[in-house]
């Protein structure tokens, strides 16, 4: 299952989904979890909730596109499905 498609499915059916980073790339923090707080299927763009922040700062959002993503990088959808890049 594509990133994508999992990302719609669980819009559709209310699923909570999560993103797990394994790399420190576009403003990402290796092996840390994130959850997706929004999706735009249409610009493929979806936003991520850090509730850490960055270093010890207040929560962040970053808002990506699905393509700029890393290798590796998992979205699983409450339902259990992973979406691998």
């Amino acid at each position: 299952m594509t990133a994508a498609s999992a990302l719609v499915a669980a819009a559709a059916s209310r699923d909570s989904a999560i993103f797990a980073s394994q790399t420190a790339e576009d403003g990402l923090t290796a092996n840390h979890m994130y959850t997706v707080t929004n999706f735009n299927a249409k610009t493929g763009m979806v936003t991520l909730h850090n509730p850490w922040g960055v270093g010890a700062g207040a929560a962040v959002d970053t808002t990506l596109s699905l393509t700029t993503i890393p290798q590796g990088d998992t979205f699983f959808v409450a339902n259990g499905t992973p979406a691998k890049f």
